[in-house]
């Protein structure tokens, strides 16, 4: 089973493998003076697909740990525009909304190679506003529109249904619910923050507190192992993952056991302060047997964003996420706000 978690989509695990032993390599030689900037990267984005956000969806992270005695706190909120909708051979399948998704994330250094944290969050979920300019953004470059026009703007539903059984697999309702719980804990397994590489090995779990309709009811875990290059003013960041899925009697036979995760990202300091990173993250489906694309398919999403700091120990983030390719399980978009501050 586990070799099976390991096996990514064609094409991006043998890329994202490469990179992750890059940004592990040897350090430069120390008689070379080269001036590093501090990493931001990399965006820290997320799958938010309703059928796999009643899982585990670990959050892209970074190599590098929050010092010893020192925490820090992310709050950040993220607004994604989702429609999937068709009828399989088996199954009817409607997600179609907007959600908004806040968290906050606290994590504490636990000595020299050691970081716990916590990510609280909740997600409001509605028909939304944005149909109409989906539909023309699509319309003006040319792009799969879904059948959305077939469909009246701004209306609202989220549920699964088998078709030969007449059982309801999953419904959301709309307003605010809360997410489940998420901890975790991350091992230095070489580098140190400024050093021109750094790796970590990182453990998380999905606690099942959360709101009965977004979630599966059941922990799940996950292990990711993170690694960062750094040239000067440039820095390289990959992970390589997988994810145990833990799914309800009635969605058990749906959902794969194990799935793999990934992400590489290429960040670039253009100013004092702020960065441009470049970002490509999937993995292996969670679903399967639904005979859909949109559930069954690869999920993956390239996100574009800006990352800063500025004094008093605060940083930001700002992207934006789209699915690639267009027929997959990743949602239409995500904009996607983060403001952290250490201390």
């Amino acid at each position: 089973m586990v070799r099976v978690a390991l096996v990514l989509s064609a094409g991006f695990a043998p890329v994202t493998a490469t990179a992750v032993a890059v940004a592990v390599a040897a350090a430069p030689r120390p008689a070379v003076a080269q001036e590093t900037s501090r990493p931001l990267g990399p965006l820290r984005g997320v799958e938010r697909n309703p059928l796999y956000r009643l899982f585990l969806t670990p959050v892209v992270d970074d190599a590098d740990l929050v010092a010893a005695g020192h925490f820090a706190v992310t709050f950040s909120t993220a607004y994604s525009n989702i429609f999937e909708r068709g009828d399989s051979p088996t199954h009817s399948i409607v997600f179609d909304l907007e959600r908004l998704a806040t968290a906050v994330t606290v994590r504490f250094g636990l000595g020299a190679d050691f970081e716990a944290g916590l990510r609280f969050g909740t997600q409001s979920n509605w028909g939304g506003f944005l149909d109409p300019f989906i539909q023309r953004l699509h319309g003006f470059f040319g792009l799969p529109n879904a059948d959305r026009e077939q469909t009246a703007n701004g209306s609202y539903g989220v549920f699964i249904s088998d078709l030969q059984t007449f059982d309801l697999l999953m419904k959301v309702p709309s307003g605010t619910s809360v997410d489940d719980p998420v901890a975790h804990l991350k091992w230095r397994v070489a580098g140190r923050s400024g050093s021109p590489s750094a790796l970590a090995l990182k453990l998380s779990g999905k606690l099942p507190l959360g709101s009965e309709a977004v979630s599966s009811g059941r922990a799940d875990l996950g292990v990711e192992l993170s690694g960062r290059r750094s040239w000067a003013h440039t820095h390289l960041h990959a992970s390589v993952g997988a994810v145990l899925l833990a799914a309800s009697s009635e969605l058990h036979r749906f959902m794969r056991g194990v799935a793999g995760i990934a992400s590489l990202a290429l960040e670039r300091r253009v100013t004092g302060s702020v960065a441009v990173v470049a970002q490509v993250q999937g993995g292996t489906p969670y679903a399967r047997r639904f005979d859909a694309a949109d559930l069954d398919g690869i999920p993956m999403n390239l996100v574009l964003g800006l990352a800063g700091e500025v004094p008093g120990g605060w940083t930001w983030q700002a992207s934006f996420a789209e699915d690639v390719p267009p027929f997959g399980p990743s949602v239409d978009f995500t904009l996607d706000i983060q403001l952290s501050r250490h201390w």
